[in-house]
């Protein structure tokens, strides 16, 4: 799979699909994280050890499920080909050496740059034409849809608000958020979709913080900023160290199209 698309839960819903084919393992890269060989996500790290991803993926996913982090995919790889019968590997498109049944390539085409993840040193689209799957996430509005230029998805999908909790551990209603003026912070490479799923939810986003991907949230960033509750990701409640709340939403994935033909394919690719 490809970056740059908002594609971490996209991870975490092929490998709850991959469950059903046997064994199955998550590689990701550790990004951030302190270590320098791939290494078994165990609940007890954190953030520094393995990176935010990592971090999330474990606490996403079933125990059943392992979690490698390694900034060798190709390491992490052949570790997880030790206890695991599928193997679902974060970011791994670019790298060439992988050993691999398919390549599903995440896009955002609202943000389409000419090159695959957005940013410079990455894949020019043209290698698009290798993937076996092309896969378009965002959430946008139905004008934002019909003028998007034509091109041919496979899959479709959005995010959808699964739940909502703090970094208390309090459990909210789903419906909290309606007609909430709230303040949105996160640490993502892009933040659009998070904030439309927010907006969605009937929330009125008074203020944005966004500090980088994979970055913590500092406290010095809501200087100025009182009296409106914070809502963040599920991947930067991992790293939130802070001696006030925030309001976590956790997102799922809402398949749109081609939902047959993913049925279909992880059938033939798990199966091999």
């Amino acid at each position: 799979m490809v970056g740059g698309a908002g594609k971490t839960p996209i991870v975490r819903y092929l490998a709850m699909r991959c469950r059903d084919f046997g064994r199955c393992a998550v590689v990701c890269r550790g990004w951030k994280g302190q270590i320098k060989q791939a290494t078994v996500v165990e609940p007890t790290m954190g953030a520094q050890d393995v990176g935010d991803e990592a971090v999330w993926f474990r606490k996403a996913l079933p125990r059943d499920v392992s979690v490698i982090a390694s900034p060798d995919l190709a390491a992490g790889q052949r570790l997880a080909e030790r206890m695991a019968d599928v193997i679902v590997v974060d970011d791994g498109f670019q790298s060439w050496s992988l050993p691999r049944t398919a390549d599903i390539v995440v896009v955002k085409p609202s943000l389409a740059s000419g090159v695959i993840p957005n940013g410079c040193l990455r894949e020019g689209t043209s290698a698009l034409k290798s993937a076996d799957l092309l896969w378009s996430h965002e959430n946008e509005s139905e004008a934002e849809s019909a003028a998007r230029p034509e091109t041919h998805f496979c899959v479709r999908s959005r995010y959808r608000l699964s739940y909502l909790t703090t970094t208390l551990g309090k459990d909210l209603p789903r419906d909290w958020l309606e007609g909430r003026r709230v303040t949105v912070a996160s640490g993502l490479g892009r933040n659009e979709s998070f904030l439309k799923t927010v907006l969605d939810a009937g929330a009125q986003i008074e203020h944005v913080i966004k500090c980088g991907d994979h970055r913590p949230i500092s406290k010095e960033m809501f200087k100025g900023i009182t009296g409106l509750p914070i809502v963040i990701t599920e991947k930067d409640a991992v790293k939130w160290r802070h001696d006030f709340p925030a309001v976590v939403a956790g997102v799922t994935i809402e398949i749109l199209e081609g939902s047959k033909r993913l049925d279909a394919q992880l059938d033939r690719w798990c199966r091999l």
